[in-house]
């Protein structure tokens, strides 16, 4: 499993912030929730050891579920479940970012439909 090194909690809140938890109801009660996630936001993983830049914006939203929250997003038909809402965000970060490695690396084994998942990560996310 990757390990994010994108550390959630300092990535809203503020002005300055590269991405805002948002929700119609406080984050820890909320049911419908998101993450918006800024041009620039950087995801590292340990394993495989990547970097990725996020050069598209885009939103995570959150959805209460028995495990906590889920995580989901237009740009990938995948999601992450975690305890908390930062934990779902950063294991929806790691996902995207383990998901765009592995579809380059198959790229011309994937059918016509998984190339276009992986042009739609790649508009959005790219390795460094």
């Amino acid at each position: 499993m990757a390990t994010a090194t994108t550390d959630i909690l300092n990535l809203h809140g503020d002005a300055n912030s590269e991405a805002t938890i948002f929700g119609t109801e406080r984050v820890g009660t909320g049911t419908n929730v998101g993450c918006n996630i800024y041009q620039g936001v950087k995801i590292s993983i340990d394993k495989p050891e990547a970097t990725a830049i996020v050069i598209r914006p885009f939103v995570i939203g959150l959805t209460r579920s028995e495990e906590g929250y889920m995580a989901s997003s237009r740009i990938s038909n995948a999601y992450e479940l975690g305890v908390t809402p930062y934990q779902a965000i950063r294991s929806y970060l790691e996902f995207l970012v383990d998901e765009l490695i592995w579809l380059r690396k198959n790229e011309e084994n994937l059918s016509a439909s998984i190339h276009e998942e992986l042009y739609l990560l790649q508009s959005y996310l790219r390795i460094v």
